[in-house]
């Protein structure tokens, strides 16, 4: 969940919806707190880990992740758990960095992502070291194919992906 923009967008777009995120980092919660606890309602932040979820099996009736999944140290346990949270004939979608296809694309993004995001976020944050953590992560996720193998691995069904932002970025969806 981190700091809850995520969370927040989904709140604006089904104003009825219980919006729940889960993180745990307790300082990236406080600020999502601090930032979006009144919009969220009765819904919020709840500490846990994405490799042992703390909720009862089928839950939630949809499942999002916006660049998270790269963060997590088993993604396939990860995956497993969404999918036993997540209520049968549900659906899950996966927003997560990408690698270009083409190779002009591919350059320029490498030079962007590794070069500029770091040194000029790193220069407006202080912190250069968690911008540097980002292309880092980016270049060991799975590519979109080998996403789709371990959602259906992870009892996913219909694992699809599209790829947007030039190759850069990829939706994934799938359903239990």
């Amino acid at each position: 969940t981190g700091t809850g923009d995520f969370l927040a967008i989904m709140r604006e777009e089904i104003p009825r919806a219980l919006v729940v995120g889960v993180d745990f980092s307790r300082s990236m919660m406080r600020r999502g707190i601090e930032h979006y606890g009144p919009v969220l309602g009765a819904g919020g932040f709840v500490g846990g880990d994405a490799l042992r979820l703390p909720f009862h099996d089928d839950t939630f009736d949809a499942i999002t992740t916006g660049f998270t999944m790269r963060n997590v140290g088993d993604l396939p346990q990860a995956l497993r758990e969404l999918w036993r949270v997540g209520r049968p004939g549900m659906r899950m979608v996966c927003l997560e960095v990408a690698r270009p296809r083409s190779a002009v694309v591919r350059l320029g993004h490498r030079f962007y992502f590794h070069i500029v995001v770091p040194r000029v976020a790193g220069f407006l944050s202080g912190h250069r070291d968690a911008y540097a953590y980002l292309p880092q992560s980016a270049e060991h996720f799975p590519a979109p194919e080998q996403l789709c193998e371990l959602l259906r691995a992870a009892g996913w069904r219909n694992p699809r992906y599209r790829l947007l932002g030039l190759g850069a970025v990829a939706i994934h969806t799938a359903e239990k």
